[in-house]
Formats: structure tokens, sequence, C-alpha cells
């Protein structure tokens, strides 16, 4: 909840924001999805570094 990234549900704290508060709402996170899928890209992929 601190960034707005979706993490697998697996994890104790966001690697990216190191929040450790999560939406644990199925509906909420598929619609955050949905959200940040029609945004443009602001974070770095594997593909950027190579």
């Amino acid at each position: 909840m601190g960034c707005d990234s979706i993490v697998a549900s697996k994890v104790s704290i966001c690697p990216n924001c190191h929040s450790y508060r999560f939406e644990v709402d199925g509906d909420f996170v598929i619609r955050q999805a949905r959200i940040l899928s029609q945004r443009e890209q602001h974070s770095v992929v594997a593909e950027d570094l190579q």
C-alpha cells in the first residue's frame, strides 16, 4: 500500500518501497492491476539494465 506495486503474496515487505502493509482484497488488487497497466511505465525493469 506504499507504492501501488503488486507483489507476490509470500513477501513480507515490498521490494520497491519496503512497506509491510498490503491490500489483500482480490477485487481491489485486480482493479489496481488494471489501473497500473494503463499508466506509463516509471519503474526500471531488467531490460533497462542491459
